[in-house]
């Protein structure tokens, strides 16, 4: 019987030459994946690509510019999303094919223990915690996890990566109601916060990475600009004075940037 919160690896290939590797570098670090297929980049074209995008909503909601490889990989995190729907999975932990982890990720996956993700978020919560590096997070809101080397922080600002994180059952049932047609990336974690589909959190130091250190630095997705609110200038002032001054502090990048 299994005591580890199961792991799913998004793939983009299912030839063993490919996949190998990949469960080796992570079954090293303790890990027991399950590869999971993603949706064929060559699938979506400029031309079937409005069937399975909420144009609408894309447009009137923070959503990116949706290009075939944005609305492939969003759809690949779906099916994902469904299988712990159907399986009744209390939760996972989502990796994409690039990842690393820390080797003391571990610990957090061990279901015997209070210590597991899965312990610390009920099944019923709509909850992300992201695994990858987060810039900045409230000082505040800060929960130490046992003897783990680990910080639960909620995060301030951008967080766009979808390399590595956790999700309980219920913030897939959010996700899977809601972001299909898909009407924005897959990572663009903020705009579902803002549109109550979870709340977030985040681990530092962070224990996923991208195995290339180029990938760390690519630029990420940007939302569409939106009409600017009156208070607007306001809020940006705040933010720059005193929320990011006094309220939030920077996390470090683990592994550090060399």
């Amino acid at each position: 019987m299994s005591y580890q919160l199961p792991c799913f690896v998004l793939s983009s290939s299912d030839e063993a030459a490919h996949r190998e590797p990949i469960r080796a570098r992570l079954e090293a670090k303790g890990l027991r994946v399950t590869f999971f297929p993603m949706v064929e980049r060559g699938n979506i074209t400029e031309r079937n690509l409005g069937s399975y995008v909420n144009a609408q909503k894309n447009k009137s909601e923070y959503g990116d510019v949706l290009t075939p490889t944005n609305v492939s990989v969003a759809l690949s995190h779906l099916n994902v999303y469904r299988h712990i729907l159907n399986h009744h999975l209390p939760g996972a932990v989502i990796l994409e094919e690039d990842a690393d982890v820390s080797d003391a990720l571990v610990q957090l996956l061990d279901t015997k223990s209070g210590e597991s993700l899965e312990h610390l978020f009920g099944s019923y919560e709509p909850v992300v915690v992201q695994l990858t590096h987060v810039a900045q997070a409230y000082r505040s809101q800060r929960r130490d996890i046992g003897s783990t080397p680990f910080k639960m922080m909620r995060p301030y600002g951008t967080v766009r990566q979808s390399r590595g994180y956790f999700i309980t059952n219920a913030a897939c049932h959010n996700l899977v109601k809601t972001q299909y047609p898909v009407w924005t990336s897959a990572d663009h974690w903020e705009g579902f916060v803002e549109q109550d589909i979870f709340r977030l959190w985040a681990l530092t130091p962070n224990p996923v990475w991208a195995c290339d250190p180029a990938a760390e630095t690519a630029p990420i997705n940007q939302p569409v600009a939106r009409p600017t609110k009156l208070l607007a200038p306001v809020h940006r002032v705040w933010d720059k004075v005193v929320t990011e001054n006094i309220l939030v502090r920077r996390l470090p990048k683990h592994p550090p940037v060399r």
